[in-house]
């Protein structure tokens, strides 16, 4: 996605959106109305956010505030300690990841560190030739039980809870059950570093256009993201949760329409926002949402927040489910903005595109 460089003061002056919010009860009725299939419409379809919120999620807030803390943690053990949990073969996909993806000014990006696992099943296949293929799905997850003993019961509970959420809207939506299988799901839990860590590390030009970012402007290309408001912390090793000291920090979203819009979420609300696997198979119903995150401008705040993406079978092909939007020249018509997709390339191997874009040498 093309973004141009946008200056402080326009995100400072970006309007403040709550997303379309449903509440659980509603979403989860086996008789859910045409209501909420229009609430869900409103929030996801082309004139919406391309994101909702579910409030009042049993256990949510508990196990939030239970795993959330763990990512500033896992950022603060010695480098030979997290060099351990990498796998290199999954294109750091599986397990701790810091410093690998590049950047559009060819650095590595170093703002944050993120840990990744399948909270749904710990071991997808032994299939040597599966594992050779689709290593960042196949890979078996690996957890720090000897210096994170608690990591991984939290990371699988919130991840499933998550889970068993998205389906419901992915139901709703038209998505299907092939939007999203148990198997490709990926958690990622993620420590943006206070400022002075990296822009001391990445050696960030301010003349690019992701200067100030915790994360450039992107798209995901799942099928649809679970994300977890913000846990903010006045430092790296601080213990107590504290209110973001920098309004103009934190998630924005490109509208359909191009505004540029702060997305605000109270901790009790669970976000959804569009990914592009979903955009390809609902042929265009649902778009896949552009957004970034704006660093705080403190040197010493750090944000942790976890992200489920949700995603279909690597085998499945990327074609609408709509017998009537199925031809190439229709699919192509209607998702010019999905970089690296053919209509009908399977999941796996539009996967394969992307992280060879996000991991180039």
């Amino acid at each position: 996605m093309k973004e141009t460089r946008l200056e402080s003061s326009e995100f400072e002056l970006a309007e403040r959106v709550h997303p379309v919010t449903i509440d659980y009860t509603d979403l989860v009725n086996p008789e859910y109305s045409l209501e909420i299939i229009n609430r869900i419409e409103e929030g996801l379809g082309k004139d919406g956010l391309g994101i909702i919120g579910i409030r009042n999620v049993p256990g949510f807030v508990e196990k939030r505030q239970r795993l959330l803390p763990l990512a500033a943690r896992l950022c603060l053990m010695p480098e030979h300690v997290q060099t351990s949990w990498e796998d290199p073969e999954s294109s750091f996909n599986v397990g701790w990841s810091f410093g690998k993806e590049s950047l559009k000014n060819g650095l590595k990006d170093s703002r944050k560190g993120s840990y990744y696992a399948n909270p749904m099943c710990d071991s997808v296949t032994e299939d040597a030739a599966l594992l050779k293929e689709y290593p960042s799905y196949t890979r078996p997850n690996i957890w720090p039980s000897e210096h994170v003993p608690d990591l991984e019961e939290s990371f699988k509970e919130l991840g499933a809870l998550i889970y068993r959420i998205g389906m419901r809207i992915l139901k709703v939506c038209g998505g299907g059950d092939c939007a999203s299988d148990a198997q490709c799901a990926k958690g990622r839990l993620l420590c943006y570093l206070p400022q002075k860590w990296h822009d001391h590390k990445a050696q960030i030009d301010e003349g690019q256009e992701d200067a100030g970012m915790w994360c450039a402007w992107h798209k995901d290309h799942g099928s649809l993201t679970g994300l977890c408001p913000a846990y903010f912390l006045s430092s790296p090793d601080a213990q107590d949760e504290i209110e973001c000291p920098d309004p103009s920090s934190g998630l924005y979203v490109r509208t359909r329409k191009g505004a540029l819009v702060k997305i605000v979420m109270n901790k009790d609300v669970l976000g959804f926002q569009v990914g592009e696997a979903l955009e390809a198979l609902t042929g265009g119903r649902v778009a896949a949402t552009p957004h970034c995150v704006r660093a705080a401008k403190s040197p010493e705040t750090t944000r942790c927040t976890f992200a489920l993406f949700m995603q279909p079978h690597w085998n499945t092909p990327l074609s609408s489910l709509n017998r009537e939007d199925s031809t190439e020249s229709h699919d192509k018509e209607q998702h010019p903005e999905i970089d690296h997709w053919t209509p009908g390339m399977t999941f796996g191997d539009f996967s394969k595109a992307k992280f060879a874009a996000y991991y180039h040498a």
